[in-house]
């Protein structure tokens, strides 16, 4: 809407509201503006995710370790450091172990794995997983490796 006053002969052109180009303008800013917000959003959540799953793996591989602590026996020689059971030597562990009437060692690869499905997922390769004696038959060291697929969180 356009105003004229004629005052002193001068003319006065006073404009109010927006223009189309305006309003599209501040429309545009807008949506760019909430689609930054839900791409933010959609990466915390990803974040969040992802650190939960690794949260999960570091708690599982702290259980298997203390698994594995509390099966160990007395090794043949005093002087060496215990053995751990020999269900838990090299063993890779993608799939759930099914065993009937099995070792305290075994049940706990098995409940282990069968947590590594629940925590992990479990279709595909989801997650892949070793415990693997490093050194000597009575060194008492192991590595625990726990891989799992991240790009789908």
């Amino acid at each position: 809407m356009i105003k004229t006053h004629n005052k002193w002969r001068q003319r006065i052109t006073i404009s109010t509201g927006f223009t189309l180009i305006e309003l599209l303008i501040a429309m545009l800013l807008l949506a760019l503006g909430l689609l930054s917000l839900a791409f933010l959003q959609l990466h915390a959540l990803k974040g969040a995710n992802s650190a939960g799953q690794r949260t999960a793996a570091t708690l599982l591989t702290m259980d298997i370790i203390d698994r594995m602590r509390s099966t160990m026996t007395a090794s043949p020689d005093n002087n060496l450091p215990p053995v751990v059971d020999g269900a838990f030597h090299n063993i890779d562990t993608n799939v759930v172990l099914s065993c009937g009437g099995c070792s305290v060692a075994q049940q706990d690869l098995k409940d282990w794995t069968t947590a590594l499905h629940h925590q992990l997922g479990g279709a595909g390769n989801a997650w892949w997983a070793q415990i693997e004696q490093v050194g000597g038959a009575y060194d008492g060291v192991y590595t625990v490796t726990l891989m799992w697929d991240d790009e789908r969180s």
